[in-house]
């Protein structure tokens, strides 16, 4: 299963990605969290300029640190509540019917019912001691959810958003939401996942095709 995710922001006539595919979500990194190099935002400037205007849009906050060891400044844009990153995400705008929001569905065989969800996505650049070109990547946290029973399996992670139940909660919610809207004739929504309750240990459902 494939999740391509590409950096759009619609400020102005700004796209400076439209047609890079910026994750892979492949089948060994279901639940997985990735770190992927945006050579597209290599300069200072343009950097800047992105995460400023998405940072705007969503009503976040770009944070910076300083380190005085290597002389670097990182900036760091992070997404986290579901509408945001389903927002971000916009699969069905390049994905006809495989996606929607932040959600990979319809992958591959139509036997195939399984989910990937984003949960965070964090955009971020470090300067280098080049003068104006710096280091951007993103870094991805998907959730993968079993399309037999609705179990989602978040990112191993030692830290971090998805290693908390209340997050959870709300990515699971949202992705119930997202799915019902999206694809009503999805098994589970047959077997009645969107309507179990706002847990992300719920009890099991089946779903049958």
């Amino acid at each position: 299963m494939y999740v391509p995710l590409r950096l759009h922001c619609d400020v102005g006539n700004f796209r400076p990605c439209s047609d890079a595919v910026l994750a892979v979500d492949g089948k060994d990194s279901f639940g997985h969290h990735q770190i992927v190099k945006l050579d597209t935002l290599a300069v200072r400037g343009l950097a800047d300029f992105y995460l400023n205007a998405t940072a705007e849009r969503f009503g976040e906050t770009v944070q910076e640190v300083y380190s005085p060891t290597d002389k670097t400044t990182t900036r760091e844009l992070r997404l986290s509540d579901p509408s945001h990153v389903g927002e971000f995400c916009d699969f069905r705008r390049f994905m006809k019917r495989a996606g929607h929001l932040g959600m990979r569905f319809c992958c591959g065989r139509a036997s195939n019912h399984d989910i990937v969800m984003m949960g965070v996505v964090k955009l971020r650049y470090t300067t280098t001691k080049n003068e104006g070109e710096v280091i951007a990547e993103a870094d991805i946290a998907s959730c993968h959810v079993n399309g037999a029973y609705g179990t989602m399996t978040p990112p191993h992670q030692i830290t971090g958003l998805l290693k908390k139940d209340e997050h959870l909660t709300k990515v699971i919610t949202h992705a119930r939401e997202t799915l019902l809207a999206a694809d009503p004739q999805h098994p589970l929504i047959h077997a009645g996942w969107h309507q179990l309750p706002p847990s992300p240990t719920p009890p099991y459902v089946r779903a049958h095709w």
